[in-house]
C-alpha cells in the first residue's frame, strides 16, 4: 500500500522496517507526495538519512533546491534536536513546542498542508530511551491537536520486537493511527499490535468481539476471551453511538495479560457515570473498569483511543 493513502491531514503513521532501503523507498514516496501537492514538509532525520532522501528524490524528479529556496522543504538534523529537547528528567515539552512546534506553526501560517517526517522517537528508542520515545510521540500528537498536519515516523523492527519491550510497544501503537508495511507479517513474526478497522454500522461491535476472541485464541489467552469481549463490545458500542464513527481495534500482549484499545473519532474522552440498577445505558465504561485491571485514554490528531489491560 503506498503511504500517501493512508496520510490525511491529522493523521500519525508508524513505520516499522527491517532493512535501510526499505526505508529510503517509504519516506521518498511520502516526501514527495507532499511536495509535488504543494505542502511544506519537514524532515526531521540524521544527516545519512537526510542525504539519502535527497539523493532519492532528485531521482524521483523533484527539485530539491528549488523546494528548499521556496521553504517547502525544510531538513533538520536529528541529533542537534534532541541535544535541545531532551534534558535529564526527560523531553522538555516547552523545548519541543519551541523546535519542532514552531516549524509546524510557521508551515501552516503559509495557508499550505504541512506533513512532517522524524527519527527522534526512533533514536530514543534505539538508545534504551523507551518511555521517552513514547513521550515525545505523544508531544506528536499534542501538536496535532492544535495544528492539523500529518506525522510519520519509522523504526527499524529488530529495535523494538524484543519480548521485553512488548507493554511499550503496545502502547507505541496505540499512539498511531495506521501501521505502514506488510502488517500481517509483522503481527505473525512480532506480535506487533494485530489491529483491524471496522465500519460504524449496528454489527460493527459483534465483528470486534469475534476479532477480539480469534486474536486471544490464537495467542493460547482464552481464558480472557469473555471478559476482553465484554470491553471490546463496550468500547465499540460507544464508538458507534457516541463517536458515531468508523473505529480501530488494536491488541497487545503484556505484562503476562493483553491491552485491548479502541480508537475512534471522537475527541470527548470516556467518562465513568454511576448508573442506577435501573438505568437502560450508562454502565458502558464502569464495565470496563470493572473487568480490567488497568484502563485509560488518550487524544489522538484523529480522535481518541480507549485501553484496557486484562491479566
Amino acid at each position: 500500500m503506498e503511504t500517501h493513502q493512508q496520510l490525511e491531514a491529522g493523521s500519525h503513521v508508524v513505520q516499522f522496517y527491517e532493512r535501510d532501503e526499505e526505508l529510503i523507498e517509504t519516506v521518498t514516496e511520502y516526501l514527495a507526495s507532499g511536495l509535488r501537492a504543494g505542502e511544506v514538509t519537514i524532515v526531521v532525520a540524521t544527516q545519512e538519512h537526510l542525504g539519502a532522501f535527497e539523493v532519492a528524490l532528485r531521482a524521483s524528479g523533484v527539485e530539491v533546491d528549488a523546494h528548499v529556496a521556496r521553504g517547502e522543504f525544510v531538513p533538520v538534523d536529528v541529533g542537534r534536536t534532541l541535544s535541545e529537547i531532551m534534558t535529564a528528567d526527560g523531553p522538555d515539552i516547552a523545548a519541543f513546542d519551541e523546535t519542532i512546534g514552531s516549524l509546524v506553526r510557521q508551515g501552516a501560517l503559509s495557508g499550505r498542508r504541512v506533513r512532517a517526517y522524524g527519527e527522534l522517537v526512533a533514536l530514543l528508542w534505539d538508545a534504551g530511551q523507551v518511555n521517552a520515545a513514547i513521550e515525545v510521540e505523544s508531544l506528536w500528537n499534542d501538536l496535532g491537536l492544535r495544528v492539523p498536519f500529518t506525522a510519520f515516523c519509522a523504526y527499524r523492527t529488530r529495535s523494538v520486537a524484543g519480548t521485553n519491550r512488548v507493554h511499550e510497544l503496545g502502547k507505541l501503537c496505540h499512539l498511531h493511527t495506521a501501521i505502514v508495511g506488510d502488517v500481517a507479517t509483522l503481527n505473525e513474526r512480532f506480535d506487533i499490535a494485530p489491529t483491524r478497522t471496522f465500519v460504524n454500522s449496528p454489527q460493527a461491535p459483534r465483528d470486534a468481539r469475534r476479532f477480539v476472541a480469534d486474536v486471544l485464541q490464537r495467542w493460547g489467552k482464552a481464558d480472557l476471551i469473555d471478559d476482553a469481549s465484554v470491553v471490546v463490545s463496550e468500547l465499540a458500542t460507544n464508538a458507534v453511538l457516541h463517536a458515531q464513527s468508523d473505529f480501530s481495534v488494536g491488541m497487545t500482549l503484556c505484562d503476562g495479560g493483553v491491552s485491548v484499545a479502541v480508537s475512534d473519532a471522537s475527541h470527548s474522552p470516556p467518562v465513568q457515570y454511576a448508573a442506577s440498577a435501573t438505568a437502560a445505558s450508562g454502565r458502558g465504561v464502569a464495565l470496563v473498569a470493572a473487568l480490567s485491571d488497568e484502563w485509560g485514554s488518550a487524544l489522538t490528531p484523529a480522535g481518541k483511543t480507549v485501553w484496557a489491560v486484562l491479566r
